[in-house]
């Protein structure tokens, strides 16, 4: 019982600093009507910054290599009117930020962050981990390397902690997928 709450406390903890740490990082902020100005303080290595207009199509994007303040001007002036999405796709969670370019200039939209799964493999168990605060309804599969399903589940538990064990099936690739409603994230691993 003791470790129970201990792990539970230990994952709260975590949930509030990945929180923290989101919603502390991106600023954003608009200047001479049609500019919007990325400011991230201390960056994370390998974090990528995408624009994207209306029909998901990349308008722009940068991967940041290294760790320091991070400061970028995007122009809108060349672009149509319309909803344009900024993501930052970093290693526990991908943040993304609504623009709105009006006729009048732009305009900051609302602001989520979701978080990835962290997996951890351990000879042929692999430990899945996602936090899920909304407790959104999730759909976790295992297909093998044909792409034909092996295994499926559900979740909604605030915090998915799960360890699948490959122990009684062949060697070979297999892919995880774990679908949000709002996004699936797919990883591959070889027992």
């Amino acid at each position: 019982m003791k470790k129970s709450i201990k792990t539970l406390v230990a994952c709260f903890s975590l949930l509030f600093i990945f929180s923290a740490k989101a919603s502390d990082e991106l600023s954003l902020t608009i200047s001479e009507k049609e500019n919007l100005i990325v400011e991230m303080k201390k960056t994370e290595r390998d974090a990528v910054l995408s624009l994207l207009n209306e029909n998901g199509e990349i308008i722009y994007k940068d991967r940041i290599f290294g760790d320091s303040n991070y400061t970028k001007k995007l122009g809108f002036e060349k672009l149509p009117v319309g909803v344009y999405k900024l993501i930052l796709d970093k290693r526990f969670g991908i943040t993304n930020s609504v623009i709105k370019k009006t006729a009048d200039g732009l305009v900051l939209g609302e602001e989520s962050f979701v978080f990835k799964p962290n997996y951890k493999q351990e000879g042929k168990r692999v430990k899945v981990y996602l936090a899920n605060p909304g407790r959104a309804p999730l759909r976790v599969q295992v297909f093998d390397s044909n792409g034909e399903e092996v295994g499926n589940f559900s979740n909604s538990d605030e915090i998915l902690k799960k360890t699948l064990d490959f122990s009684r099936v062949r060697k070979g690739a297999y892919m995880l997928k774990i679908q949000t409603p709002s996004n699936i994230f797919t990883e591959h691993i070889e027992i």
